[in-house]
């Protein structure tokens, strides 16, 4: 018991601080308590304590901890001081769950003064929670946690409620070889299908599909019929015929890194009347698997308001049998009915091109005969304003698209038309996307072109003059307004131009850290604004240098799927270096550590105005061993490492020199020690036992420090048979600025003994 004990208190003494709710030394004082919860990553042995430990703890305490790993289980043991005052553990206890919820099984609920046995989970995820009553009694309990070398079970069972994604491996992107994942995917309703794709993000498959592979069941096991099953491509999506899929990974040589995409697929009709909202989607039945045959199938498309016009523009795979467009084929019709202007009857595998209406109808008709094998089609609809003024004021908060007077028809002689569009915040900057569909006069812009200013008239700088048949870049305003001029001579040609406009704030910055420090999003920890894309890009001084990143657990990025608003986090300094995370809702993400000397953040809001948003600290990570240690021997010396040039920030050094019963301990200073001017920066400090709980000989910095900070000692004797010492040692302390010199010496027999 006493060993335990021994190593339990130098394990928390040497661990030092951390943002992550693990004590300091100072914390082990009578009455510290420990953060109530936290997410953390498990990298290295740690330990984590209830409140208050080993003093009582406080009472209505609800406190959750996760444990993560990459593909490994979790080890938790228990020190034997163990103590939650409750019998039938209803009021006072901790549950241990091998998962991330309290769904997931639970590997026991204690309480009461027996430690648990040692607990191994399954998974790499572990939750752990500690409940108390009002009442405050006992001491707590103490545990320490590791990464076991057994690979964690790879899988989950799912209930989908409209779409999602599975990364494996998860962030920070560390795979194994020999695994076996799988996955059931189910949906809430019976009648609903279930449509998978898969991305590989990191590719080095066999071509054998014997030692590396995946496969996708029909069902919710390895008894329902193969969907597919690949290793060296990946595969058109798939689609179930029930509401249950089983996906399968296995790979024994090598790593891996794919995501898994997946969503509901509710009954496709076979035709109707849609009244149209911005940016909906229409797919052929069972797309992307082979359609029914027998078909004719007619939809009608219709604007909310007469002067709006139908833009259609055909995604994913399009493909419709036979070559001549007879006996299967799609026909888009400019207008409610077949009697109106017909666009194009299409078939083959060419996409169609993109589609304007001239009026606020489109009529979608699809047909095939009694023998298929094409996929369908994939569409996506929105709505385009007509311009009915040649120029104007436009506010974005109420029109986000404009167009040429006649797109897509030839545009009109004679015009020159200006108009100023304004976005909503003056810290927000206006964004303008061309459609590709694009054809303003000849090439040489002098008699037809469309013209963009950087403010609100023709004296600010051009952001270019453009004409011809290549539609402009996106442009980008450097204030909140634009300009857009537009001219044609007497004789016209093309259709002239679509743009969609809109609104967003642009924030961040390129830094290079020289000390920790802190970022956050706009406004935190009030509400962020709408509409931002906000870049951060953090450097270290020196190649070799990785940097840590750790979140304020205060995090609320109002998302579920991570689509709309989120922050997103780069293993390098660009846009195209490995994703370490995406992240959204109210769970702080885990800290992150680079594994070079960049990282990029970036942070994203749709137009809707929610959240508190985030807060991070950034530091280089220290690349600073274990330097506490205990010794036994008779005699010996003890002095610290190095401490490399990029340590920034202090450690605690602590040692312990183990006596035997009616032993003292003498420490010998054979020099003065060199300490920094100010002791809360350099100093040592003597306990004559356990560091911060037995008699404290004394804090020690340079001679000329004030009284209460004693001058170097020549010698130190302890007499309860341990001699803790403490070394807080700053950046300017070296190996060579401290030594001490220890005897054991065994007492003289007292004439009581025995």
């Amino acid at each position: 018991m006493f060993r335990v004990l021994l190593l339990f208190l130098f394990t928390r003494v040497a661990s030092g601080a951390s943002p992550n709710g693990r004590l300091r030394t100072d914390d082990m004082a009578a009455g510290s308590t420990a953060q109530c919860g936290d997410s953390i990553t498990v990298e290295s042995p740690n330990y984590l304590t209830s409140p208050g430990y080993p003093t009582t703890y406080p009472p209505s305490q609800n406190c959750e901890w996760i444990l993560k790993t990459v593909n490994k289980r979790i080890i938790v043991e228990f020190n034997a001081y163990f103590m939650l005052m409750d019998t039938n553990c209803t009021h006072d206890y901790v549950e241990v769950y091998d998962g991330g919820e309290e769904t997931s099984p639970k590997l026991g609920r204690f309480c009461g003064t027996v430690a648990p046995q040692q607990l191994v989970s399954t998974r790499n995820v572990v939750l752990i929670k500690f409940v108390t009553d009002n009442e405050n009694e006992g001491a707590g309990f103490s545990l320490q946690y590791e990464r076991s070398e057994e690979f964690a079970v790879c899988g989950d069972n799912i209930v989908i409620e409209t779409e999602g994604s599975i990364t494996h491996p998860a962030p920070p992107f560390v795979s194994l070889p020999n695994q076996r994942c799988a996955w059931v995917l189910t949906t809430p309703e019976t009648h609903q299908k279930i449509v998978v794709g898969i991305e590989q993000l990191y590719k080095i498959f066999q071509t054998t599909c014997e030692e590396e592979y995946f496969e996708i069941y029909d069902g919710g096991s390895e008894q329902a019929p193969l969907l597919a099953k690949f290793c060296e491509r990946e595969p058109q999506p798939v689609i179930s015929s029930g509401n249950k899929v089983l996906i399968k990974f296995v790979n024994d040589l090598v790593s891996a890194r794919f995501k898994i995409q997946y969503r509901i697929q509710e009954k496709v009709e076979c035709g109707g009347n849609i009244a149209i909202e911005p940016l909906g989607h229409l797919t052929t039945e069972g797309y992307p698997m082979t359609y029914r045959p027998n078909q004719h199938c007619v939809w009608v498309l219709t604007a909310p308001e007469p002067e709006y016009k139908i833009a259609i523009k055909f995604i994913g795979k399009f493909y419709l049998e036979g070559t001549d467009c007879k006996h299967d084929y799609m026909e888009i019709f400019d207008g409610g009915n077949e009697t109106s202007h017909l666009f194009g009857r299409f078939c083959r595998s060419d996409n169609p091109p993109m589609f304007v209406s001239r009026g606020g109808k489109v009529l979608i008709k699809f047909v095939t005969d009694n023998e298929t094998a094409g996929v369908g089609f994939s569409l996506q609809y929105d709505i385009l304003k007509k311009s009915i003024n040649c120029g104007g004021k436009i506010d974005l908060d109420s029109q986000n698209y404009l167009t040429s007077p006649g797109y897509p028809m030839t545009m009109p002689p004679s015009q020159h038309c200006v108009w100023e569009i304004s976005a909503p915040s003056p810290r927000q900057k206006v964004i303008l996307d061309f459609n590709e569909n694009f054809h303003v006069g000849g090439t040489d812009c002098m008699y037809d072109y469309v013209e963009v200013f950087d403010g609100n008239s023709e004296i600010f700088p051009s952001l270019g003059r453009f004409c011809g048949t290549v539609a402009p870049p996106q442009l980008i305003s450097t204030s909140s307004i634009l300009l857009i001029k537009f001219v044609t001579d007497s004789e016209t040609e093309g259709m002239g131009f679509s743009l969609r406009s809109s609104g967003k704030i642009f924030c961040g910055r390129n830094m290079t850290i020289n000390s920790p420090s802190y970022l956050s999003s706009l406004g935190f920890p009030s509400n962020y604004e709408p509409s931002m894309e906000c870049v951060w890009v953090l450097t270290a001084p020196e190649s070799d240098q990785k940097i840590v990143v750790n979140f304020n657990a205060y995090f609320e990025i109002a998302d579920t799927d991570c689509r709309q608003d989120y922050l997103e986090v780069y293993d390098g300094g660009s846009e195209q270096s490995p994703v370490l995370g995406r992240f959204c809702g109210t769970v702080a993400p885990p800290q992150i550590i680079s594994t070079g000397n960049s990282v990029l953040i970036k942070f994203i809001t749709d137009k809707n105005k929610e959240g508190a948003g985030f807060s991070v600290t950034y530091k280089i990570e220290e690349k600073v061993g274990d330097c506490s240690r205990n010794f036994t021997a008779p005699t010996g010396n003890i002095t610290i490492p190095d401490v490399p040039k990029y340590h920034s920030t202090p450690r605690h050094c602590t040692f312990m020199i183990l006596a035997t019963n009616g032993s003292d301990i003498i420490v010998d200073v054979g020099k003065d020690w060199k300490f920094h001017t100010f002791c809360h920066y350099d100093f040592v400090e003597i306990w004559d036992g356990f560091p911060s709980v037995g008699t404290q000989i004394g804090e020690y910095c340079v001679n000329n420090m004030p009284s209460e900070v004693h001058k170097t000692p020549r010698r130190v004797v302890a007499t309860s048979g341990i001699l803790s010492m403490t070394v807080t040692p700053n950046r300017v302390l070296t190996k060579d600025s401290f030594s001490a010199n220890y005897t054991i010496v065994r007492k003289s027999p007292s004439i009581h003994e025995d």
